[in-house]
């Protein structure tokens, strides 16, 4: 634990930069509804964030491998801010769906960036309930902008204003730490067989969590919209899923510290396919029941991904932990751009 206070400037750029990503997520989804997207271009909005993604988890380790990682978290921040403030001044669907592209490449390397930091600071007997801290700290934060968006609303400039603020002080932390960075990337080639070598379950969870979590984040908020929802209920709908599912990261990955860390991905991915049924066959309307599966499912499904990362980095020899980062990203990344689409 005291190796990853020595990080905390990461962290908390990290989490800034989560804040702005968490308001630009949803404002986009409203917003492009409330302009008249069709549910095509807003299935489109959420593929763009995730091939970006994938493109990311492929090329940031160059940038890395050059530039050093505190460098290159700084690009990853000048890109979020750039982008969000281009959704303001160009409102078409077409703007949006590569806009939204150039989103999914800042928050995949930044994600690369932390992730490797992370593991390679960590050890096996605490690595789930490090990481799981570093994702209930993104969640807290993704959160917390979203509640933001139910304060400001969707009209006007303010949002995408105070979402660029966010996005550029998440320079600060990481520009001003005196904290020794990560050994220099030997590599930046990323090794999918290698990843699949390592933890095939780990690298399979990472698809399957992208397929549904990708389809949740992006059509869930029209489907509250549709359902009758105010953005302040669509935001507090995000807010249910995504507080229950941090409050399961410390748990969980406590958890799979102490038994073998498959259960803990097999029990949590049963319980969300169920609660997904289920939220199919009731179909609820915009009262408790809605608010209630949809926190049932973030509880489930959002500390799938923490708990197979860990299993991941487990078997990984010294100097592999940015290749594994980096595979587990891009399938990631795979899942997420598939899933909005087929959804």
């Amino acid at each position: 634990m005291a190796s990853v206070i020595k990080i905390y400037a990461l962290f908390l750029g990290s989490a800034l930069l989560m804040f702005g990503g968490g308001m630009q997520g949803l404002l986009l989804s409203v917003r492009g509804a409330e302009e008249g997207f069709s549910l095509l271009a807003l299935g489109l909005i959420g593929t763009g964030w995730s091939v970006g993604f994938v493109a990311g988890s492929i090329t940031v380790p160059m940038v890395v491998r050059k530039a050093g990682h505190i460098r290159a978290f700084s690009v990853m921040a000048a890109i979020g801010t750039i982008t969000i403030l281009l959704n303001l001044l160009l409102l078409n669907d077409v703007s949006w769906i590569l806009l939204r592209a150039l989103s999914g490449f800042c928050f995949a390397g930044a994600a690369m960036i932390v992730e490797s930091w992370l593991n390679e600071v960590a050890e096996n007997k605490s690595r789930g309930t490090i990481f799981s801290i570093y994702t209930t700290i993104n969640m807290a934060a993704s959160t917390m902008g979203q509640i933001a968006i139910s304060m400001t609303g969707t009209a006007g400039y303010l949002p995408f204003v105070l979402g660029a603020i966010s996005f550029i002080c998440a320079l600060l932390p990481t520009a001003l730490t005196s904290s020794p960075q990560p050994r220099p990337l030997s590599s930046a080639k990323i090794d999918i067989g290698l990843l699949y070598r390592t933890s095939p379950v780990a690298a399979i969870a990472a698809f399957s969590v992208g397929m549904a979590n990708g389809a949740f984040g992006t059509l869930a908020p029209v489907y509250g919209y549709e359902q009758g929802l105010d953005t302040s209920g669509i935001a507090l709908l995000f807010a249910v899923a995504a507080i229950l599912g941090a409050v399961a990261q410390i748990p969980f990955g406590r958890l799979s510290d102490h038994i073998d860390r498959r259960l803990v991905m097999i029990g949590l991915s049963g319980f969300a396919a169920l609660v997904g049924a289920l939220t199919v066959i009731i179909n609820p309307g915009p009262n408790w029941l809605m608010f209630v599966l949809f926190g049932a499912y973030g509880f489930a499904a959002n500390p799938i991904y923490a708990v197979a990362v860990a299993h991941a980095n487990d078997f990984a020899r010294d100097g592999d932990f940015a290749k594994v980062a980096g595979g587990m990203l891009l399938i990631l990344g795979i899942g997420l751009a598939i899933g909005p689409t087929v959804a």
